[in-house]
């Protein structure tokens, strides 16, 4: 008689995790899509779409680790404290996704779909909502967000906002005049938000360079839009 043996490892206890961070990934990716998608006409912050995917499984897999027990979880939390974002989200509107991330990856992680899932439909149908009459590419507002920063400091105070202002009406698709202040050297900076094809920010900066006064001409775009003093 041949006894079966016992299998070494109980793969149906991989189930459930295994189940926990698929819906918390899923969902995640569907908060992703919708930062991504409410963003559109705006600077984002960089590389957030993905984190928010990451950070509902995260939270997924902290919530089943801790599970029941108050000593784990006051463990957790302290270690969780030492992590710093090293990124600072560029719009505080930015704030309330990665909350819903969190919120979802809780509720994955308590395998309380019909939670996760319903805040996914009222909160997502909310955003769309709220975005529903943004500009579309055509329309001039769209541009007011832009896709670029442009930073110009001046030698000296004066106003130069006009001569800007047409340099940038010949090269650009639109632009806003996001900050006007003197300089800590005496000077002037204005900063604005354009939106700029790429192949064009050579020909943008040698025209910049032509106007009275110019001292330095910074360009950002994309993941590159961080202020600096």
């Amino acid at each position: 008689m041949i006894l079966a043996s016992e299998p070494l490892v109980d793969w149906s206890g991989f189930v459930a995790p295994a189940l926990h961070l698929l819906l918390a990934g899923g969902l995640g990716t569907v908060v992703g899509l919708l930062y991504l998608f409410s963003t559109r006409h705006r600077l984002r912050t960089p590389g957030l779409a993905a984190t928010l995917t990451l950070l509902s499984m995260l939270i997924t897999l902290v919530t089943m680790a801790v599970g029941d027990n108050t000593a784990k979880a006051f463990t957790l939390v302290g270690t969780l404290a030492i992590v710093r974002f090293r990124t600072p989200v560029r719009d505080i509107r930015d704030t309330a996704y990665v909350i819903f991330s969190v919120a979802v990856g809780l509720a994955a992680g308590a395998f309380n779909w019909q939670i996760a899932v319903s805040g996914i439909v009222i909160v997502g149908g909310a955003i769309l909502i709220l975005n529903a009459k943004r500009p579309g590419p055509g329309d001039e507002s769209a541009a007011v967000e832009g896709n670029a920063r442009l930073d110009l400091r001046f030698d000296e105070a004066g106003d130069y906002q006009a001569a800007i202002e047409s340099v940038l009406g010949d090269v650009t698709k639109g632009h806003r005049l996001i900050e006007s202040r003197g300089g800590r050297d005496g000077g002037t900076r204005l900063l604005f938000a354009i939106d700029l094809d790429r192949g064009r920010g050579s020909e943008l900066v040698d025209a910049l360079h032509d106007v009275p006064h110019v001292k330095r001409v910074s360009l950002s775009f994309g993941e590159n839009l961080d202020d600096d003093d």
